[in-house]
């Protein structure tokens, strides 16, 4: 007789541990698919914001030059948003892209290497002003 209620009780909570993951696992792969969209999403805007950064004074990047590592040089933006390289001196580098920085130097560089290939990485970020704003 104390074993019927305990088997009554067993049997409603296995129905309702195997009942509802029935449907759930239905609904999960549009579930999944929404989060691969929503990730992709992210990727992508993550990207763009990263085309569309510019250098600005007190940046530190890394300048590449391929087959020349004498030439690859860390260097901080200055005030005014230029850089000093060797051989070619000044090159004003604020304001542009990393892409449009890199066809710069390689511009300046092609004066003494032939078909200089240069990466520009931006290895810290200067001068980011941040608000904190705290009411009482």
């Amino acid at each position: 007789m104390n074993r019927l209620p305990f088997f009554l009780v067993l049997a409603l909570l296995s129905a309702c541990v195997t009942g509802p993951s029935a449907p759930a696992a239905k609904s999960a792969i549009p579930q999944s698919q929404a989060e691969e969209a929503a990730i992709a999403s992210l990727v992508q805007q993550v990207e763009s914001k990263k085309s569309d950064y510019r250098i600005t004074n007190a940046d530190l990047i890394r300048i590449t030059v391929l087959g020349e590592e004498d030439m690859s040089r860390e260097v901080r933006v200055s005030q005014n948003g230029t850089i000093t390289y060797p051989l070619i001196g000044s090159v004003a580098v604020g304001g542009l892209s990393t892409s449009q920085a890199e066809a710069a130097i390689a511009a300046k560089l092609g004066d003494y290497l032939r078909g200089a290939q240069v990466t520009v990485f931006i290895k810290e970020y200067g001068n980011k002003k941040v608000f904190v704003f705290v009411f009482f």
